[in-house]
């Protein structure tokens, strides 16, 4: 057959077989899955050597299906698609000096029909496998399309990233490749070879090129771990009496400046965002508490990233979010305070391992119980152990008497 066929049939010939090779492999999804479930439904019937024995007998008949199939099915194919269109014909000729001689021709030829059936039907369940198979290359089309299109409106408004644009377009075009061989398989049209073999290549290099133009972007990208620059900061001051309870502002972290003209007086600076979030003074029996709620606004972050985009720049927009607590004070009430706090955080120690070492306690307390309880019955059943020999011998005494 090879030598009668063009250097681009042949290869041709290698391109589509290694594509039914592929797809064949791909057949073994469905064995390895109904495989897995039977296994799985065997341990939990029952474990142990027989359990096993039944697994690996399941497993060699699925594994000796699978072989069978894909060997079959390769020669199959391969006769279908090649060998029945160039079956060899002897036809007899007559020479000049009267001797009849033979010459090779080549026609089509029809094949076993039982294996023409038992071909179709097993080629059907391979079409069922691949369009199962085809649907999350679908899904994928779709989002591609989708991120396509949000990629066009991005470019309207000023943000464009060639390696996004470049790798959404070859991506979709592979998409189309694969998605038009698959077609043409299950329909069983010819193959456009030629322009799908160059749609292929074209739309790997691409895949490439975007890669590499992914690598230049994210470099032509910067990033800064804080809020955005045109975001503007609120301050929410409070002054307060140095006699007042303030410990609970150091569980907001704070940081401390020293300022000898507030006297006896602290100080309290909040730097916040209030385009996102609320913060409020909460006194409660001269125990100041600070409120913080978030605010939801979704649409100003949203339209600071694509203003930052546009400039090439990211921030943390978590940050905008957050706030800062700074007391001012002088030197001494200051250091008093830290003093205050610092004792407080000991005594807080203390109480986490006093409760520690009483939740050991506890836990030691009820082991120790258990065991107690196993010994409990183990004293009761060896009373009961007792009891019928007790009444055991009393029987024997009262045979004996009898006799």
């Amino acid at each position: 057959m090879f030598r009668v066929m063009s250097f681009k049939d042949i290869i041709k010939c290698i391109f589509i077989m290694s594509i039914i090779f592929t797809l064949l492999l791909l057949l073994k999804i469905p064995f390895i899955l109904l495989e897995s479930n039977i296994r799985s439904v065997i341990s939990h019937i029952g474990s142990g050597e027989i359990a096993n024995i039944i697994k690996e007998i399941f497993h060699l008949i699925f594994e000796s299906s699978y072989l069978f199939i894909f060997i079959f099915l390769f020669i199959y194919l391969f006769k279908i698609i090649y060998l029945d269109k160039t079956v060899i014909r002897d036809v007899k000729i007559q020479c000049i000096d009267n001797k009849e001689e033979k010459i090779v021709t080549y026609d089509k030829n029809s094949s076993n029909v039982f294996f023409s059936i038992l071909g179709k039907i097993i080629i059907g369940f391979i079409k069922f496998i691949i369009i199962c198979l085809t649907f999350p290359i679908l899904i994928f089309f779709f989002f591609l399309c989708t991120a396509f299109l949000l990629n066009f409106l991005l470019i309207i408004k000023g943000i464009f990233y060639s390696s996004i644009t470049f790798g959404l377009i070859f991506s979709i075009l592979f998409c189309l490749v694969v998605l038009e061989v698959v077609l043409e398989f299950i329909f069983n049209r010819q193959l456009a070879f030629k322009r799908l073999m160059i749609s292929f290549i074209i739309s790997i290099a691409g895949l490439g090129l975007s890669f590499g133009l992914l690598l230049v972007d994210i470099t032509n990208t910067t990033y800064k771990d804080s809020t955005p620059d045109s975001i503007k900061e609120d301050v929410l001051l409070k002054t307060i009496s140095a006699t007042d309870n303030l410990n609970y502002l150091t569980y907001y972290n704070p940081t401390y400046q020293v300022d000898e003209t507030l006297g006896d007086n602290f100080k309290i600076e909040i730097k916040y965002y209030s385009d996102f979030s609320k913060v409020t003074f909460s006194p409660d029996n001269n125990n100041f508490f600070i409120t913080h709620t978030d605010k939801s606004n979704f649409k100003k972050i949203k339209n600071l990233v694509i203003s930052d985009l546009t400039k090439k720049k990211l921030y943390n927009y978590s940050k905008l979010y957050d706030y800062s607590v700074t007391i001012y004070g002088c030197s001494s009430n200051i250091e008093n305070l830290k003093s205050k706090v610092k004792q407080l955080e000991d005594e807080e120690n203390e109480d986490y391992k006093m409760i520690d070492n009483y939740e050991k306690s506890i836990q030691e307390l009820e082991d120790k119980n258990d065991e107690l309880t196993v010994e409990n019955q183990e004293l009761k059943d060896k009373i009961e152990e007792y009891k019928e020999k007790i009444s055991e011998y009393k029987s024997s005494l009262k045979d004996i008497i009898k006799e």
